[in-house]
């Protein structure tokens, strides 16, 4: 049996903000079946709020960029549809992801599904102890992954699906759940209403 058997989703987001709460600016995924990336999905979000230009700095995003982008509950309903039933959703320091998302749906009234969250960096600090920082960044450094455009969602996420390969061959195959294990977006949820 193929040690990432099944479907998987691995997923980043970009925000507009740099303090809670986020707002979605861009979203990115990778769908993997059996280990093998079969289809991405990429879209940028034209945020309710102003973005911060210490995140563009970050990522690059401009205004500019989103200015005819589709609103956040457009495109996480259409991410969920293109991820079709519920799979294993993969991110690397998933609570931030998560809470990107589960922020968005509970704002704009999208309900998010119950899933099942593997985290890479929980994975790396177990799998890839000897890397100097398990940062995105500093482990595709460590490990050789190549890296197009770092803080860009479609991106982070390909490097984020190659570092989950290389955790699969470095741990016992029933490892990765007990290893990587992340809460769900109902986690994230706020209490308060938007």
């Amino acid at each position: 049996m193929h040690r990432l058997s099944g479907t998987w989703i691995v997923f980043d987001t970009e925000t507009a903000t740099r303090f809670r709460p986020h707002h979605l600016l861009e979203l990115g995924a990778v769908m993997l079946v059996d280990g093998v990336e079969v289809a991405a999905y990429s879209r940028l979000v034209r945020p309710q709020v102003a973005i911060d230009p210490l995140t563009t700095a970050v990522h690059g995003i401009t205004a500019g960029d989103v200015f005819d982008a589709a609103e956040a509950p457009a495109v996480i309903e259409e991410f969920l549809r293109w991820c079709g039933e519920p799979h294993r959703f993969v991110a690397h320091n998933s609570p931030f992801d998560a809470s990107v998302l589960a922020h968005e749906g509970a704002r704009h009234g999208v309900l998010l599904p119950k899933v099942r969250f593997i985290d890479t960096l929980k994975l790396a600090r177990k799998a890839v102890p000897d890397s100097p920082s398990h940062r995105l960044g500093a482990l595709a450094q460590h490990l050789s992954i190549p890296v197009e455009r770092a803080h860009r969602a479609l991106d982070d996420a390909r490097v984020c699906a190659q570092l989950l390969r290389v955790c699969a061959e470095r741990l016992e195959p029933d490892r990765l759940d007990k290893h990587g294990r992340g809460k769900g977006f109902e986690a994230y949820r706020p209490r308060m209403e938007w």
